[in-house]
């Protein structure tokens, strides 16, 4: 069985496949383009046991939308550990305080509520 990937695992390496929503480009406003700025490191409990940091600093801007909701995504890197560390982009839906992380991949996104105040509305 050396070198044959588990079929369980090569199930859960098609589902992000599975599951991608089209995007298309935001046009760009005469102000810029609405961001995000994460004013503190925020740690997020991530999908199969990984977590999610978005380090202080860090901004992601709403370029783009889904074709599906007209959702405004906004993108940049976030990064990924657990046995290593990995940095990956992603863009997220903000509704409040409450996010949906990889929005551009899955339906919903993984749903993340943040601690109140940690997000800085800005132009970029």
């Amino acid at each position: 069985m050396a070198g044959r990937m588990p079929p369980w695992l090569a199930l859960l390496a098609l589902l992000p496949a599975g599951c991608a929503m089209g995007t298309q480009p935001e046009p760009r406003p005469p102000g810029g383009y609405a961001a995000l700025r994460f004013t503190r490191d925020v740690e997020l409990p991530g999908a199969l046991g990984n977590a999610w940091l978005f380090p202080a600093g860090t901004v992601l801007v709403g370029d783009r939308r889904r074709q599906a909701d007209d959702e405004l995504l906004y993108c940049g890197s976030m990064t990924i550990y657990n046995l290593r560390t990995e940095t990956r982009p992603t863009c997220l839906i903000r509704r409040g305080d409450t996010v949906y992380i990889n929005a551009d991949q899955l339906r919903v996104g993984f749903e993340r509520r943040l601690p109140t105040g940690v997000l800085e509305e800005m132009r970029q």
